[in-house]
């Protein structure tokens, strides 16, 4: 992983946050615009089948030091519902919620390492695929692109959640 700085165009969005290799640092989150950051995953391996790459969040943004322990709803992106495997249009701010989006780094418009790249859909728990290759790697990249936006009577305070990324080689 690596850093993205902000006012950067990814996944046809500009960047709000800078990010860094371990942390995506929203800020105050708006309720009338998203907040969107970016990170940049590469993958490099010398096996012959390639590699398969998932990602899978430990839970809904959830602010651990309040006592109620409130939780940002992960995005149903809009009227046509998104999920972790059938990403959607996402353009309007009625619908609030934490999601993602895929672009492949090269600038391929449908690369085949990079699955659901048009779109926006919500992490899940138990691991989605988001990148596969089926022959040995050299550095390919994808960013992953983040977008929060939550409604007028959300808690205020501090919401972390970790997104797991696991590569793994095919031989």
């Amino acid at each position: 992983m690596t850093g993205v700085a902000a006012s950067s165009i990814r996944c046809g969005i500009t960047t709000d946050v800078a990010t860094t290799v371990s942390s995506v640092p929203f800020g105050t989150i708006s309720t009338t615009a998203f907040t969107e950051a970016a990170q940049l995953l590469t993958v490099s391996t010398n096996a012959s089948g390639g590699y398969t790459v998932t990602a899978s969040e430990s839970g809904k943004l959830t602010a651990r030091t309040l006592p109620t322990t409130p939780t940002i709803p992960d995005t149903t992106c809009q009227a046509t519902a998104c999920t972790v495997t059938t990403p959607q249009t996402w353009s309007s701010t009625a619908y609030k919620g934490f999601g993602y989006a895929l672009e492949d780094a090269a600038g391929n418009a449908v690369p085949d390492s990079i699955e659901y790249s048009i779109g926006w859909r919500p992490f899940d728990i138990t691991g989605e695929q988001i990148m596969t290759d089926t022959v040995p790697a050299d550095a390919d990249q994808a960013y992953v692109c983040y977008r929060v936006i939550v409604s007028g009577s959300q808690e205020a305070g501090d919401y972390e959640n970790y997104i797991i990324y696991i590569a793994t080689a095919t031989f």
